[in-house]
């Protein structure tokens, strides 16, 4: 049998232990709790975004663009991995998202349109589809205005209108190679859309309502070239 100080010291201990447990507990649930409720950006530094905003300005082809976006897709999902962050499945594989976004989101990692493609507008912003930036909106005189004045940045664009002459959104356009190959695919936020294609020729087709308009370009070196594209007035998908 233990002496009573033999006893109160092993209890002394057992208690200690037990609060280290539980504080040790504690602190790995706030971790997990914290990890849960992570955005995938948050997994970057403010310096480290504002990194990837520049390099995505800066980069002057899709190939560049894609090769930034691959490169802090795997460090997302290091990161992630790492500090037990579960990252929706669409994040999840190693090919980063280049269609509707960047993965992680390229407007939530702070990026703004820059200098060369700024929209004053509230509601423009140039996003990025399989490398390509492209700029879409023109809803309201102040949109048209602004989409106006920059338009001598992109080398393709295009208008969207009724054959009586009202402007449609919700247009999706498709350029494809001329061997078939998928280039660029966005849909309209309002009559206008632009984007900034590499010289060459294409296949394109603008669908609206389900009617399907198809042409081949050519963009030029230098310069650009205009598309208008118009639909029977009886389609529903009018721009106010």
């Amino acid at each position: 049998m233990l002496p009573p100080l033999s006893r109160f010291s092993t209890a002394l201990l057992i208690a200690t232990a037990c609060v280290a447990s539980v504080t040790t507990f504690n602190a790995s649930a706030q971790r997990a709790a914290g990890a849960r409720g992570m955005q995938p950006y948050q997994l970057f530094s403010p310096g480290e975004r504002a990194t990837f905003c520049e390099q995505m300005h800066s980069a002057k082809t899709p190939e560049a663009r894609r090769a930034i976006a691959q490169r802090m897709h795997d460090m997302m999902l290091d990161r992630a991995n790492e500090q037990g962050v579960a990252l929706p499945s669409p994040m999840r594989n190693r090919v980063p998202m280049m269609g509707g976004g960047m993965g992680m989101g390229y407007r939530e990692m702070g990026c703004a349109p820059d200098s060369n493609g700024a929209a004053t507008a509230d509601n423009l912003s140039e996003r990025y589809d399989h490398g390509i930036a492209y700029i879409t909106g023109g809803v309201g005189l102040d949109e048209v205005a602004t989409l106006r004045g920059i338009a001598s940045r992109y080398s393709m664009r295009t208008q969207f209108a009724s054959v009586s002459g009202e402007s449609l959104s919700g247009v999706l356009l498709i350029f494809r190679k001329m061997d078939g190959t998928l280039v660029f695919s966005a849909t309209s936020d309002g009559p206008y859309l632009y984007a900034k294609m590499p010289p060459g020729s294409y296949r394109v087709t603008a669908t609206s309502e389900g009617v399907e308009r198809k042409r081949t370009i050519t963009v030029p070196g230098r310069g650009g070239i205009s598309i208008m594209l118009t639909w029977p007035t009886a389609l529903s998908g009018v721009a106010h």
